[in-house]
């Protein structure tokens, strides 16, 4: 781990029993044979040393679930299980692997960044991607449990006509170079039309909080921007292959 000592980690899956053991296995083996937090979502599949999950806000409670449960002062690296199924595993290990020391003593957060951002409000620019996340301290840990907590408990709101054109036009299976690339069910896409909502609200939240959001493609920069290649392959290969 470069000179970093002790990386806390936890990965929120939705799985049958076991079904990533070997998987989870190398995450650990990532960060020095650490022990880490899994929580399973799937009603009924947790395993030995697994944390049941509910799935009532899919992998954010899960998210929620693991920042209450973290141990420590950091650093902390939170996840879920795309990181088997839709990236490059061993490429984004390997670059966790490179993690300096993350001495800071501010609000931050680290992940894989979006620039793409526009001018509607409820999408900001910058945002993390929320399939990962890495927090050098335990006042950020504390900063991503307060936003979760937010997010997950506020009203539903309307949103703006150019956001819900925006939404559409990401959620439509037609595309076959952005957008989404999973299942094309009603109930998939009505699950992953809510985790874009919550992905977007929540970095408005850090935002606002002034928690900064930086890429972990600064340990690395060649490597983040390879990795970010091969990802968008793989998913747009599973989309085409649907």
């Amino acid at each position: 781990m470069g000179e970093v000592d002790i990386v806390r980690w936890g990965l929120v899956t939705y799985s049958k029993c076991g079904a990533w053991l070997n998987e989870v296995d190398q995450v650990g083996k990532a960060f020095g044979n650490a022990a880490g937090l899994v929580v399973n979502n799937r009603a009924g599949e947790a395993g030995v040393g697994e944390i049941q999950g509910h799935n009532r806000q899919y992998e954010f409670g899960g998210y929620l679930t693991v920042c209450e449960c973290m141990e420590g002062e950091g650093p902390f690296v939170i996840m879920n299980d795309t990181l088997f199924r839709t990236h490059n595993k061993r490429g984004w290990l390997g670059l966790l692997k490179q993690m300096p020391v993350l001495d800071v003593e501010g609000l931050v957060l680290y992940g894989d960044i979006r620039r793409d951002g526009n001018d509607l409000l409820e999408r900001p620019n910058p945002f993390l991607a929320s399939w990962i996340f890495v927090v050098p301290n335990r006042a950020s840990l504390e900063a991503l449990t307060e936003g979760l907590k937010v997010i997950l408990m506020e009203e539903e709101r309307p949103l703006s006509p150019d956001y819900e054109q925006f939404l559409d036009h990401w959620l439509n299976p037609k595309r076959f170079w952005g957008g989404w690339h999973g299942k094309k069910g009603e109930d998939e896409l009505m699950r992953k039309r809510q985790c874009v909502l919550w992905e977007h609200r929540l970095n408005r939240w850090l935002l606002d909080a002034g928690v900064e959001l930086r890429s972990v493609g600064e340990w690395n920069p060649g490597k983040y921007n390879w990795l970010r290649i091969l990802d968008r392959l793989k998913t747009r290969w599973k989309a085409w292959m649907g």
